[in-house]
């Protein structure tokens, strides 16, 4: 079965290697870590790679809502009614940035029954 989704594989995956260069130039600069309100770390590498990656996504697929972890909080009743998103987390710490140990995410999630 072929989906839309293997036409996006070379973009998303050029998506993510800008994102993580966005980090890197980052990384390498003293930067500061702030806390979200859940007390999460947050950083600029943080905000430039949502930023390249859901303006990427929107513009790959506008017809596809996108959810980042980094986006302003959206209603549940909202979401529940998508068939299907994008499901970012655009700077995966795994033990920090701090430390290099991080990941960028990005998912295609879809109801089968559509």
């Amino acid at each position: 079965m072929h989906g839309p989704w293997i036409d996006w594989l070379n973009p998303v995956r050029a998506l993510a290697a800008e994102a993580s260069e966005r980090i890197l130039a980052i990384y390498v600069t003293a930067f500061d870590v702030t806390a979200k309100d859940d007390n999460s770390p947050l950083t600029a590498a943080d905000l430039a790679s949502h930023h390249t990656i859901v303006a990427g996504l929107r513009e790959l697929t506008p017809d596809i809502p996108v959810l980042s972890e980094e986006s302003a909080t959206l209603p549940f009743a909202q979401r529940q009614a998508w068939r299907r998103y994008w499901l970012v987390d655009p700077l995966g710490w795994h033990q920090g940035i701090c430390k290099a140990q991080w990941r960028v995410h990005r998912q295609y999630c879809f109801d089968r029954g559509s």
